[in-house]
């Protein structure tokens, strides 16, 4: 496995890679800042001459998936639903880490979680194909292609693109070019090898001989991932490695954190406008507007985990007596029971 790390790590570092196609080897190197221009450009000009043609538009398309059937009405909010599910579980498995028990159902919960996520993904592109956008980017990737894939002795172009006779061949290798992309979760493991640690702590400044602007984005995707593990490193709360070595309680740490900040942040924005006195209140009533969804969670966020069980004890009994008193309360029954016994307890004392 290292050594496989080692060579994804050669290939990152070198901006391009290997091709091995029926024998022979390729060389694709990485499209230099003109030659993206260029694709640009064509996709631009492709776009215009076709924007009366019979394609659709992408921002159509999903309700195109709703009338064919292929998605529910609800789609999009099935998935807000399963990132959402997926989120409060990596959370889970952050606290709950060293737990063996309660890590591995989290884990087994969490992967049939993303395989569900990954299907409504893929049903959300199942008619890409039929967009202007998308063969207007077909078009540009095939430029592209044609442009940085070279035989590997004679560093001679494969293809012309103007004259393109072997479209089979050509797509066989936008295949093996496309299988051959690394994913987050593997530059993930590539930022935590020993390898590349020692490489980025002794290079940090100086990791690529030319400017960030040429970066592949292999490169600014590893650089980028190397920097958000030094920042957790050099955070005071800084989690115990193996969390850093699991990405899904490594993500549910994060998360963590920025709720953290955000009720920090909302904590700090409501003290500015309290006096001392009602800071000091047992309870404070925040006006809203009910369509100010962001304002209503910031104010929802500053209940504590009890405040939040006496705020649902309180609309569960009024829900069911349709109305209520102050004193009808569990909690405020409670306080009064207790403030009784205080004050009996006072005269015995006296």
């Amino acid at each position: 496995m290292e050594s496989k790390l080692e060579h994804l790590i050669h290939r990152i570092l070198s901006g391009k890679q290997t091709i091995l196609h029926n024998g022979i080897r390729y060389t694709l190197k990485n499209p230099s800042l003109d030659l993206m221009l260029e694709a640009d450009l064509l996709y631009n000009d492709i776009y215009q001459e076709n924007l009366y043609e019979n394609f659709y538009r992408l921002e159509d398309i999903n309700n195109l998936l709703i009338r064919s059937g292929i998605v529910h009405a609800s789609h999009n909010q099935i998935i807000d639903t399963l990132k959402n599910q997926i989120d409060k579980l990596k959370i889970e498995l952050y606290k709950n880490y060293f737990n063996l028990q309660s890590k591995r159902k989290n884990k087994q919960k969490i992967d049939n979680l993303i395989s569900q996520l990954n299907s409504q993904y893929i049903l959300s592109h199942y008619l890409d194909f039929l967009t202007l956008e998308k063969y207007c980017e077909n078009i540009r990737h095939e430029f592209i292609i044609s442009r940085t894939l070279y035989e590997h002795e004679s560093d001679k172009l494969v293809f012309d693109y103007s004259d393109i006779q072997d479209y089979e061949l050509f797509n066989s290798f936008i295949n093996q070019i496309s299988n051959q992309m690394l994913d987050v979760s593997t530059l993930k493991k590539i930022a935590l090898s020993e390898y590349w640690r020692n490489y980025y702590a002794n290079n940090k400044h100086n990791l690529l001989p030319y400017s960030a602007c040429d970066y592949s984005e292999e490169q600014k995707a590893l650089i980028n991932i190397s920097e958000m593990y030094e920042s957790i490193y050099q955070h005071p709360e800084c989690p115990a490695e193996d969390i850093i070595q699991d990405e899904y309680a490594l993500d549910g740490w994060m998360l963590d954190q920025k709720e953290k900040n955000k009720r920090e942040k909302s904590k700090k924005g409501v003290d500015n406008i309290l006096n001392d006195k009602i800071k000091n209140s047992q309870e404070v009533f925040l006006a809203a507007d009910r369509n100010d969804k962001e304002t209503l969670e910031m104010i929802e966020s500053l209940n504590n985990a009890q405040a939040l069980k006496i705020k649902k004890e309180r609309s569960d009994l009024i829900q069911q007596q349709g109305s209520a008193e102050h004193s009808d309360f569990s909690d405020i029954k409670q306080e009064i029971k207790q403030m009784n016994a205080r004050i009996r307890k006072g005269k015995i004392h006296g």
